[in-house]
């Protein structure tokens, strides 16, 4: 059964002053982690700095957020929130469509 699963989505400082974002939580897992790359060996990152509108790339090979101990399996076409937690602009919640797996 599928414990783990991988998050990917655009994230852009869209303020003026640098950020970073530290934590992040969903209801549907025990622990999301900010990760660099797939590597398990590795450890999780604290925090993903944010310049001023400058984009952070996210892909399988680089930054995501690792959601682990899913409750449940994610099917294409599942819908849920997750909490991403800023230094400085504090909680924000997104929506996440989960699709299917591509290459890299």
């Amino acid at each position: 059964q599928q414990s783990d699963g991988q998050l990917f989505f655009p994230l852009v400082n869209t303020g003026a002053k640098p950020d970073a974002l530290v934590a992040a939580r969903s209801s549907i897992c025990t622990l999301i982690e900010l990760r660099m790359n797939n590597r398990y060996d590795d450890p999780p990152l604290t925090a993903i700095e944010l310049a001023p509108a400058k984009p952070v790339a996210m892909r399988p090979t680089a930054r995501h957020l690792r959601l682990m101990g899913l409750d449940r399996p994610l099917i294409r076409g599942d819908r849920f929130s997750v909490i991403l937690d800023f230094l400085n602009a504090g909680e924000v919640e997104i929506e996440v469509f989960v699709e299917e797996k591509s290459g890299d």
